[in-house]
Formats: C-alpha cells, sequence, structure tokens
C-alpha cells in the first residue's frame, strides 16, 4: 500500500510519496491540481516553487 505525506510551501504543496522498488521518497509538487514536477528531495522541491514564483 502507497502512503503520502504533504505539506503547503508557498501557495504549493508539496506530496512525499514513498514507493518504487527500493522505496524510496519521492517529493511532487502541485498546485491547483496540476503536478509541477516530480523530486529527489525536498530542498530541490522548494528551490524549484522558488524559481517558479521568481518567474
Amino acid at each position: 500500500m502507497e502512503s503520502a505525506d504533504w505539506r503547503l510551501y508557498r501557495g504549493y504543496e508539496i506530496v512525499a510519496r514513498r514507493g518504487g522498488l527500493f522505496g524510496r521518497r519521492r517529493y511532487q509538487v502541485w498546485r491547483m491540481g496540476e503536478n509541477q514536477g516530480t523530486f529527489r528531495d525536498p530542498i530541490a522541491a522548494e528551490l524549484h516553487i522558488d524559481g517558479l514564483l521568481r518567474g
């Protein structure tokens, strides 16, 4: 069974999912029901959001 944790960061949702062959975590960035990207760590996800907000 897959589980997920999430949190808000500057109006975007960061969803942490555990899955795959080795049970590694992946961090997905969501905004208004649209996936903005998938990252290996939460810092990369936050940096991506900061880049989106800068323009």
